[in-house]
């Protein structure tokens, strides 16, 4: 006889006097039931007697909701500080389970398929599955008071038969968002953003995914997590979130000698502006022009509109010249359509053109080899995929960052009249050229100040042919620290770095910081590599005045060996308004 109650009860008024005696505890199970046993571990050490029959009361219950709802312990004994129990696992709890009044393409899909007009056979656990499954189908599609059980249970010619009852309840439409805070982004543009909009049925899923969306966007801070309002058959989704400065602005501009013209003056500086959140509708212009050396001006533009004509749609497109001294000057322009795919993810197609000449043809004149780079036209097609799990936009604590690029293309070389023809006999003046880069971000939340920061860039560009102002230009505050910004040339590509934040404040924190680089440039003059490799520490914080960030790094690469003299300094302060 099965006697678990009243053998707990016993065994508890029994050792009472040794409640604090330390007891290992001993599972006993018939051999043909010993398949099932081993799919479930037990603790077997326990401080006293009344922990060891809790563990056998969990145990119970476990096997239980796997389906075996005969288990029971049937016998318990108590012998030297070890508790001896004999369980009964018995059959799993199977059923021939119909279709009941749930509706018939609902379970189709979801994949419940009688075979020759006879109900399949379902275990409680596989029953379970399909109910949540059922329920999860339902308030994605307007019904989240949807409900689902069994019906009819009953035994026929040794076999339990049970029905499926479904109740959908009424349809649930969402209705406007509700707004609070001081965030200044319209409602029309996060209904569209949010994929939220009226009239639409509810969707639980959606609404999950809505904080998660709303950390991507850089100028709105949420002031708690986002809920939802039932009113007659209507879902109002909260928002509370305030307005967060990003419009950015910093400049500096500089006169100098010109050594090269005395007469005339030679013009520095460096001037950033960002205007973000234009009319509340999340679109954005950026503006950067840069001269730090002669003859080598930097000049970028970008525009972003979301909610492209009423949809989803996301259209960017930038301008980006190069001025390298002398030796080239480097055009790209690029449009580019991106649409949100959900859970933080995001696709995207673009063209781009890149033009590149050489800034003083006349020079080479006379040689005979070519030179280091080329008149270039490059008219490439590209796709991309982004994704996001970051918890914030600026200072993020956790989650995860992947930017994957690919474009392949016709890339023209145009033979310069200042360089000898035959030159360009050996070359394949027409070919086809790809790339691909890739930023992946991963943010381990180490303790409640403390991050670790872990990032892999690396790209690789291919072509028979490639010149200097083909190459990718890395080096500095974003990605090998402790050289120049733009030092190393590369066709091929990686960075891992390593950096720990401890956060002093939400938005302050220092940080040390590791890049290790593997580069390779290949050219038609050769193919040379190196592995650079920079440290170093520094601040982070942000004021009513702007972000400021400062970092001391040592670099070492081929050219370039550990020394104070050669440490680097990257200083950065943006004012935000």
């Amino acid at each position: 006889m099965r006697w678990w109650l009243l053998s707990s009860f016993l065994i508890l008024a029994s050792y009472v006097t040794l409640a604090q005696t330390k007891t290992t505890l001993h599972c006993i199970v018939a051999d043909k039931e010993a398949s099932v046993w081993k799919k479930n571990r037990y603790e077997t050490q326990h401080p006293d007697s009344a922990s060891a029959v809790k563990e056998v009361k969990r145990v119970v219950d476990l096997l239980r909701t796997q389906t075996y709802l005969a288990a029971s312990a049937d016998q318990m004994v108590y012998r030297n500080d070890s508790l001896l129990v004999w369980f009964y696992v018995g059959e799993p709890f199977k059923f021939n389970l119909s279709k009941g009044n749930a509706p018939e393409d609902l379970l189709s899909e979801l994949g419940y398929k009688p075979k020759d007009g006879v109900n399949p056979l379902y275990s409680h656990q596989q029953w379970l599955k399909l109910s949540n499954r059922m329920l999860a189908y339902a308030e994605n599609r307007g019904y989240p008071f949807a409900s689902v059980r069994l019906d009819s249970m009953r035994q026929k010619h040794g076999q339990w038969q049970a029905g499926i009852h479904y109740q959908s309840g009424p349809i649930i439409l969402f209705d406007s968002l509700l707004l609070s805070g001081s965030a200044k982004a319209k409602a029309k543009f996060l209904a569209i953003y949010l994929n939220i909009l009226p009239r639409q049925p509810f969707s639980q899923e959606k609404l999950l995914q809505v904080d998660k969306l709303l950390a991507q966007l850089p100028y709105l801070k949420l002031i708690q997590p986002s809920s939802v309002l039932f009113f007659e058959e209507k879902a109002y989704v909260k928002i509370a979130a305030n307005q967060r400065k990003t419009n950015q602005f910093d400049g500096i501009i500089g006169f100098l000698p010109n050594q090269e013209a005395p007469k005339q003056l030679l013009i520095t500086g460096d001037v950033k502006l960002k205007l973000s959140n234009l009319f509340g509708m999340g679109r954005s212009i950026q503006l950067q022009w840069q001269q730090v050396r002669p003859a080598s001006p930097v000049l970028y533009l970008e525009y972003t509109h979301p909610i492209l004509f009423r949809t989803r749609l996301e259209l960017k497109t930038n301008f980006d010249l190069l001025k390298q001294d002398t030796s080239f000057l480097n055009v790209n322009r690029r449009l580019m359509l991106a649409y949100p795919l959900g859970k933080g993810g995001k696709i995207n197609a673009s063209i781009g053109l890149r033009t590149s000449r050489l800034s003083n043809g006349a020079q080479y004149q006379g040689n005979t080899q070519l030179p280091a780079s080329s008149d270039v036209s490059y008219l490439s097609y590209g796709l991309g995929y982004e994704w996001s799990t970051l918890d914030d936009y600026f200072y993020p604590k956790q989650g995860f960052r992947l930017n994957i690029q690919g474009e392949a293309g016709n890339k023209k070389i145009l033979k310069n009249p200042f360089v000898d023809q035959q030159l360009y006999e050996a070359l394949e003046l027409n070919a086809l050229q790809m790339s691909i880069r890739l930023l992946a971000q991963q943010y381990l939340s180490l303790s409640k100040k403390s991050v670790l920061l872990l990032k892999l860039q690396a790209a690789n560009l291919a072509s028979n042919n490639l010149f200097y102002n083909d190459l990718y230009r890395l080096g500095g505050l974003n990605s090998v620290r402790g050289f120049n910004e733009n030092s190393f040339y590369a066709s091929t590509y990686a960075v891992g770095t390593i950096e720990y934040h401890f956060f002093t404040e939400e938005n302050a924190y220092l940080l040390l910081c590791y890049d290790q680089a593997w580069i390779s440039t290949q050219t038609i003059q050769g193919n040379t590599r190196d592995t650079p490799l920079g440290f170093g520490a520094g601040i982070n914080f942000s004021t009513k005045a702007g972000a400021f960030n400062l970092i001391y790094s040592l670099g070492k690469a081929t050219n370039q060996i550990f020394g104070l003299n050669y440490s680097k300094i990257h200083f950065g302060f943006v004012s935000i308004f």
